[in-house]
């Protein structure tokens, strides 16, 4: 897909005294994407070229940018940049909307400019590409600078009774989160221009372990609260939105048996991530909000997990070892303002049950000391990858299994150790791209070479 497809229609621009043409989308909210605007308000700023883009875009023609570079966040179809690279600027331009980066290419194309563009999602970063690097780049464009400072202060404390067969910890963390946000995107509120705010939250942790039977059986028990710093600002107050926090409890038992070759690990836990930010169902409704004092969001939503592990690892032999993991949880949304209709549905993209099996045989003795053989089967459980809606059909995927294979060899040399490792995911090859439509999910071979000294 091209830029093309927008059908662009030509703006005829001066800037410094010289003539540039920028070609956009003719309607702007014809673009707009009710999906996207429910779920974050997300409105195509990008296909129109803002007075604000032009003031900036003067500013910069007035610098000489030879030698030097150049980097853009948010740049829409990316004026600025395209002045920065007749000035002299090596540019790298950046935007989370790829219909942006076409435009970009395309009037660089018109205006014979070189430009270089990639995709930037500061809530969904992409780390399979080199990553942004300040200090590579001379000058730093944005319409939108956040600065977020983290302190925390934290106390924790330990004691054992009973001749150390019972420890007790507990613990507390105070942490603070301050928030600095000037904001120069178009259509911005007078309050959203810039934001200084802060929130902070007390969270704590209790546990308790004991040996019931000492050197064979370990009972545990925890306790504990958690949060996700929140620097999300509501549109309507201007002021951020409060933390998203989680409640947990654990309790398990861990055993050592047949004479310690058997090691069994069971446990069972409850968490609930609560206070989660939810569009406000109030805001922007004609009579609930006709004064408009209704916040944009609340910290409403909330999900429930419940389920248990089980760990086990036997050593058949001294070389023959098979070992297993697996679980189930069970995970659902127990509130949504905003959606009703999620309130007991189980959680999406979640499997509710995941095990591994897998066996090892080391060589004791002889010529193939050192060699190690192994292989596994990981399995998850069918999940929901979306449900319907307006917009989209529900999607279900089933369960899958998949079988590595490893193989590893150790050679001891003087005061060197040499480890030369293979493997094989996915061995049998499954399909995923069909079944699942995941990519890059075909059988794999790797190779490693580890020194030690």
């Amino acid at each position: 897909m091209t830029f093309e497809r927008f059908t662009p229609v030509e703006r005829r621009l001066e800037i410094a005294g010289a003539a540039l043409s920028m070609w956009c989308p003719p309607d702007m909210e014809a673009l707009i994407d009710l999906a996207a605007f429910e779920a974050d308000e997300r409105i195509p700023y990008w296909a129109n070229v803002w007075e604000s883009a032009i003031v900036l875009a003067e500013e910069i023609a007035a610098i000489d940018g030879t030698g030097l570079t150049l980097l853009e966040l948010g740049c829409g179809l990316g004026l600025p940049s395209l002045v920065a690279a007749r000035a002299g600027f090596d540019v790298t331009a950046t935007d989370y909307e790829s219909a942006a980066l076409e435009g970009v290419r395309f009037n660089a194309a018109r205006n014979a400019l070189p430009a270089t563009v990639r995709t930037f999602n500061p809530f969904a970063p992409d780390y399979t590409t080199v990553p942004y690097d300040r200090a590579g780049f001379d000058r730093l464009l944005a319409d939108r600078v956040e600065r977020t400072r983290f302190t925390a202060l934290e106390i924790s404390e330990r004691m054992s009774l009973a001749r150390g067969r019972t420890v007790l910890t507990g613990g507390l963390r105070q942490d603070l989160v301050g928030l600095r946000v000037t904001d120069r995107r178009p259509g911005v509120a007078a309050n959203l221009a810039r934001v200084r705010d802060g929130v902070d939250e007390l969270t704590w942790h209790l546990g308790v372990n004991h040996q019931a039977v000492p050197s064979r059986l370990l009972l545990f028990a925890t306790t504990s609260t958690a949060f996700n710093p929140s620097t999300r600002v509501d549109a309507r107050t201007g002021q951020i939105q409060g933390n998203e926090t989680t409640f947990g409890y654990e309790a398990g038992g861990k055993a050592r048996l047949v004479g310690g070759r058997l090691d069994l690990t069971a446990a069972a836990f409850t968490f609930i991530n609560r206070d989660i930010s939810r569009r406000n169902p109030l805001y922007g409704d004609p009579l609930q909000d006709a004064n408009h004092t209704q916040p944009q969001l609340v910290a409403a939503g909330e999900e429930r997990f419940t389920g248990g592990k089980l760990e086990g690892r036997w050593r058949v032999t001294p070389a023959v070892s098979l070992s297993f993991v697996g679980s189930h949880v069970r995970a659902v949304t127990t509130a949504s303002p905003d959606l009703p209709e999620e309130v007991g549905r189980r959680l999406s993209r979640f499997p509710p049950y995941n095990a591994a099996l897998s066996a090892a045989y080391a060589f004791p003795e002889g010529r193939w000391r050192g060699l190690s053989l192994s292989g596994s089967w990981a399995y998850l459980s069918d999940f929901t990858a979306y449900y319907a809606d307006r917009q989209r059909f529900g999607l279900e995927y089933p369960g899958y299994g998949l079988v590595h294979l490893g193989a590893s060899y150790s050679l001891r040399a003087a005061s060197r150790t040499h480890s030369f490792g293979l493997t094989v995911r996915n061995a049998l090859d499954r399909d995923l791209l069909a079944s699942h439509d995941r990519l890059g999910a075909e059988r794999e071979f790797g190779a490693s070479y580890r020194v030690t000294f």
